[in-house]
């Protein structure tokens, strides 16, 4: 099942951080990206970049990903 549940979170996924502190961060395009715990469930969301355009650069996900491994991720927004 839990493989079954990876295979599920990183479909079509455009880019995937592993965060040490035990998090999967995904992005699949758009704005939104994902965070799920080590169950695969999902615990965050946040958006990003401008939501004007169709599309965060992957430049900006990579940022946003990376500063929300420096501040944690806050489970309350899922």
């Amino acid at each position: 099942m839990t493989t079954e549940r990876l295979m599920a979170v990183l479909d079509g996924a455009r880019l995937v951080r592993y965060n040490p502190d035990g998090y999967l961060l995904v992005w699949h395009g758009g704005h939104g990206v994902h965070a799920y715990d080590e169950s695969f469930d999902e615990v965050g969301f946040w958006n990003v970049g401008d939501l004007s355009q169709s599309d965060a650069s992957e430049s900006e996900v990579r940022e946003s990903m990376a500063e929300s491994m420096l501040r944690g991720i806050d489970e309350e927004s899922a």
